[in-house]
C-alpha cells in the first residue's frame, strides 16, 4: 500500500494567487529579538506582484492594527497603521523578494494529523543556507495546514493555516486608500 501511494502522489500544488488566515509562531535564536506569537490576514498574487499582510503590528513599541503591501512591480513596501480615529501610511524601498513556492525540491516524508486533519507531510533541505522547509497539506483537498521554517541558528517560523484559498486577489487588495 504505501509503495502504491509513494508512486502515485504528487508534489503539493503551488498556487499563483491565494489568501489565508494564518497563525504564526516565531522562535528566536541567539543573538535574535523575540518576536510574538500573530495572528494574520495573507494574501498573495505572484501574477499581479503583490502580497499585503494584516494584522496587529508594531511600530516604536507601540501596537496597532494595520497592513503591510509588498509592491514588486514598484519595488515599495507600505505600511499602514489605524488606531481610534488615526491612520498613518510610511513607504519604504522594497527589501525582500517575492517567494514563489514550486515545491519542486521537496520529498514524501510520511503522513501527520494537524489540528485533527489528516496531512501528507514533506521536507526541503538546502545545506547550503542552512534552511529546512517542513510542508503539511490536507489529503482531501491538498491544501496548506502548516509550515514550519528553521533558518538555522535557532530561529524558525511556524505557519498553522485555519483558511486558505486558492484564487486571484482583487487588485484593490492592495491599494492604499488615499
Amino acid at each position: 500500500m504505501a509503495r502504491s501511494l509513494l508512486s502515485n502522489l504528487v508534489h503539493p500544488p503551488h498556487t499563483r494567487a491565494s489568501n489565508g488566515s494564518l497563525f504564526i509562531r516565531h522562535t528566536p535564536g541567539h543573538g535574535h529579538e523575540h518576536r510574538p506569537e500573530e495572528f494574520a490576514r495573507v494574501m498573495y498574487d505572484h501574477v499581479k506582484k503583490m502580497g499585503r499582510r494584516d494584522g496587529f503590528l508594531e511600530f516604536k513599541d507601540e501596537v496597532y492594527f494595520g497592513k503591510r503591501v509588498w509592491n514588486h512591480v514598484e519595488d515599495k513596501e507600505y505600511h499602514v497603521f489605524y488606531r481610534q480615529g488615526f491612520e498613518t501610511c510610511y513607504v519604504r524601498a522594497l527589501n525582500t523578494t517575492m517567494p514563489f513556492p514550486t515545491f519542486n525540491n521537496v520529498k514524501y516524508i510520511g503522513e501527520s494529523v494537524v489540528d485533527g486533519h489528516l496531512c501528507y507531510s514533506w521536507i526541503e533541505e538546502d545545506p547550503k543556507e542552512r534552511r529546512t522547509l517542513l510542508y503539511y497539506d490536507r489529503q482531501d483537498d491538498r491544501s496548506p495546514k502548516r509550515i514550519e521554517v528553521d533558518f538555522g541558528r535557532g530561529v524558525a517560523e511556524t505557519w498553522d493555516f485555519h483558511e486558505f484559498d486558492a484564487c486571484p486577489q482583487d487588485k484593490e487588495l492592495y491599494e492604499i486608500g488615499w
